[in-house]
């Protein structure tokens, strides 16, 4: 079963982070207001992603932390899975990574819907800061539960976040980019 959560979870991390944030910080900014390449179209596999994502990342980071806890407890006695979620490290990030994929979601849904050209509006700049605020304190509850938390120090926990940063918003972006066909999209 892990070993399916675990890249599901990543890969669901890649498609809530990457593609949004790829299309409201370079894309738009660069590309479409040049070439007038924004449609409807992209607008809206960007935020059907955005929502297909985080569902299936709360999912598998639910699921992931009841192998974490299965591994310790009986996962069917509530009195222990509650102490688990409560008083556990893991338990307790699990239950922060799912609700900051939640808030950072709907941040994204707001920043990336098309507004009709008014792309400096005060609410559009609060979702956009909002999404990059939430999914960054994401990354690093991701890092805090990975593998870099067994490392002393910052460094590694602050050289991960670097690391999921550039890969998320590389590989996300081809999701939505790089594999859909152009001719749909123009």
């Amino acid at each position: 079963m892990e070993a399916v959560l675990k890249p599901t979870h990543f890969l669901s991390l890649y498609l809530l982070l990457g593609g949004p944030l790829f299309w409201r910080l370079f894309w738009r900014p660069l590309v479409a207001e040049r070439v007038g390449v924004e449609s409807d179209l992209l607008a809206r596999r960007v935020r059907a992603g955005v929502l297909f994502s985080a569902s299936l990342f709360v999912l598998s980071g639910l699921g992931d932390a009841l192998v974490a806890a299965g591994r310790i407890i009986d996962i069917t006695d509530w009195e222990m899975l509650q102490l688990f979620f409560g008083a556990t490290r893991v338990g307790r990030l699990s239950l922060v990574k799912i609700g900051l994929a939640l808030i950072t979601a709907i941040c994204l849904l707001l920043a990336v819907r098309n507004d009709g050209g008014s792309r400096r509006s005060a609410a559009n700049l609060l979702a956009t800061l909002g999404s990059i605020l939430f999914g960054t304190a994401l990354l690093v509850t991701v890092s805090l539960t990975g593998h870099a938390a067994t490392k002393p120090g910052l460094f590694p926990i602050i050289s991960d976040v670097v690391h999921l940063v550039a890969s998320i918003v590389w590989a996300g972006a081809l999701f939505y980019f790089a594999l859909p066909r152009w001719s749909r999209i123009g």
